[in-house]
């Protein structure tokens, strides 16, 4: 293995490797100690944009709106969840993603506070995802939205749910249309029990990555699918499952790391959809880990920043 020598510095400093591993408590205590970390050696984040709390049916939301837009030159929306294995997170996890691709891509963003695993299990975050896009397409005017210009993102556990909901939209003919767009980075598609024949050439890191990787390792993403209660088989949480939709998905960017068991997730669900005649892009980190971007002060964290927008930027060229 061969890691970006920035990635190796951050490991010295902090004292070496770190996978999350535990229980429940104890990942959900360690996330909170990593993001008081992190946020420490962070730079401010950006005040070009405007941020609002609301609520949808007791789920909270975070609305981005870049600084002096008019509600009469409506922006595409994009709604964001955070990642965390369904397990950890809120809206402040990621609050500066969200802000830097509300700033960079002049798009509103919509993060939503979904309800965590254990005590609630998938379909819980699913559904209260939907809950918030349901409300932003029906009241986008009102935010100075384009309800023709939605979009899903997130990243790992809920660059599934940013599939999934694209997943919920391609079955319903009447819903379809409502969705043009799809930012998964680092996305779990498929679960290492139950991978069709024809994507075991492809699927390898899983094995590969299993174990001295960082952040994130098999171990973890046992323990992340365990207490979400997610069946193997189930195509509503692994979209790579969910051939019959694939043809009515909008266009996908995808994100992946060399040094992730989720890489090749990325890189069947890109297969399955380019089969189906759905564009995709997709940016590779080299040299990198599981979500490496969560340690804002890494180099190539700016250059993902940069990369992730002129993603967003394509598919709104697509839109």
């Amino acid at each position: 293995m061969v890691y970006s020598q920035a990635w190796l510095d951050v490991e010295k400093a902090q004292g070496g490797r770190f996978a999350v591993h535990g229980t429940p408590e104890e990942i959900k205590a360690a996330h909170i100690k990593m993001s008081e970390t992190m946020a420490k050696l962070a730079p401010q984040p950006s005040d070009t944009v405007v941020a609002s709390d609301g609520e949808v049916e007791e789920i909270e939301y975070r609305l981005y709106t870049p600084k002096g837009h008019s509600i009469e030159r409506p922006l595409p929306v994009g709604i964001y969840t955070h990642g965390g294995g369904w397990m950890t997170g809120d809206l402040d996890s990621e609050d500066w993603v969200c802000r830097a691709v509300s700033e960079k891509a002049s798009c509103i963003i919509i993060s939503v506070d979904y309800r965590l695993t254990p005590e609630f299990q998938m379909p819980s975050q699913l559904n209260d995802t939907l809950g918030v896009y349901t409300w932003a397409i029906k009241n986008a005017s009102s935010f100075g939205g384009d309800s023709t210009r939605f979009f899903t993102i997130g990243a790992s556990a809920s660059g599934a749910i940013a599939l999934e909901v694209a997943n919920q939209m391609a079955a319903n003919p009447k819903l379809r249309d409502t969705i043009r767009g799809v930012a998964a980075l680092v996305p779990s598609t498929l679960h290492p029990d139950y991978v069709p024949a024809e994507y075991e050439s492809i699927y390898k890191s899983f094995q590969e990555n299993a174990t001295n990787v960082p952040l994130v390792d098999r171990e973890s993403m046992e323990t992340f699918y365990k207490h979400a209660g997610v069946a193997a088989q189930d195509s509503n949480v692994f979209t790579a499952l969910a051939t019959e939709n694939h043809k009515h998905f909008p266009p996908v960017y995808f994100v992946s790391c060399e040094y992730d068991p989720l890489r090749d997730d990325s890189y069947v669900m890109e297969q399955a959809l380019k089969n189906a005649g759905v564009p995709t892009r997709h940016d590779h980190y080299k040299g990198l880990p599981h979500y490496f971007w969560a340690v804002r002060s890494l180099p190539e964290t700016t250059n993902f920043v940069d990369s992730l927008v002129c993603g967003v930027l394509w598919l709104f060229g697509q839109m």
